[in-house]
């Protein structure tokens, strides 16, 4: 497993328009309660998304994606291929951003804006075509 909080190579390009989610972003809440893990997220205006998370380690795992955001609903594809779990609806009120899976509205995740922790590369290790869980 490489380790570093840098994307692969080839860099990872998106080309989706995100620019009213771009942003860093911390997850603080999940099917209304405080999740008992951490994920943080960074969306960029042309539809890449970095995934930091520390749910059954205690490294910061970190996976890219490109993604696709239309009519509010938003989905997408890592770099190993591999596509998210599920598609969200999207809706923003001042800095936060909640996502409802498009298939169960059991499963809400309320992201707020935040400044990113420093994810410190002997505490970090980008996850590649591993098959581990992944938030999203």
């Amino acid at each position: 497993i490489p380790n570093g909080n840098t994307p692969p190579t080839p860099p990872v390009t998106g080309d989706t328009d995100t620019s009213t989610i771009a942003g860093d972003w911390h997850l603080t809440e999940w099917c209304g309660s405080v999740p008992s893990f951490d994920v943080y997220l960074s969306i960029t205006n042309d539809g890449v998304v970095t995934l930091w998370q520390r749910m059954t380690s205690r490294l910061w795992e970190t996976y890219y994606s490109t993604v696709e955001f239309e009519n509010g609903i938003i989905s997408g594809i890592y770099t190993d291929g591999v596509a998210w779990g599920a598609s969200y609806n999207v809706t923003m009120s001042e800095n936060t951003m909640t996502w409802t899976d498009t298939t169960d509205s059991t499963d809400v995740s309320v992201y707020t804006r935040c400044t990113l922790p420093d994810f410190d590369s002997d505490n970090t290790r980008a996850v590649i075509n591993v098959d581990t869980e992944r938030f999203l």
